[in-house]
């Protein structure tokens, strides 16, 4: 996924503020957890961020964190309204951010 850029940043520029956002979008929507529960989830949701579509496995192979645990923070994200899932009846579908995520990532740049 390609976030459109305003002006000129160097990438890790980028890539920091992408981070900043994830986490702060975590700490606002999500309360209760701990900080190394929160740094998982910002793992899961920037791997979602960068591969839009996919399904569990995937994430599982992109995040190499158990399925278990890929499964119950992606319903944490979507409890949050960060992340959902689209083409529920076609069975191809994928997990994608949500509009107000873009949003959140879109005010960074």
């Amino acid at each position: 996924m390609i976030i459109p850029v305003a002006g000129e940043k160097s990438e890790g520029a980028i890539e920091g503020a992408i981070e900043g956002a994830i986490e702060g979008a975590i700490e606002e929507a999500i309360e209760g957890t701990t900080k190394r529960v929160k740094d998982k989830l910002a793992i899961l949701l920037k791997a979602i961020a960068e591969n839009e579509g996919k399904k569990v496995p995937d994430y599982v192979a992109l995040t190499k964190m158990p399925r278990s645990s890929v499964e119950r923070y992606i319903k944490q994200l979507r409890e949050a309204n960060l992340i959902d899932f689209r083409d529920k009846a076609t069975l191809v579908g994928g997990y994608y951010l949500t509009s107000k995520m873009k949003q959140k990532l879109k005010e960074t740049s």
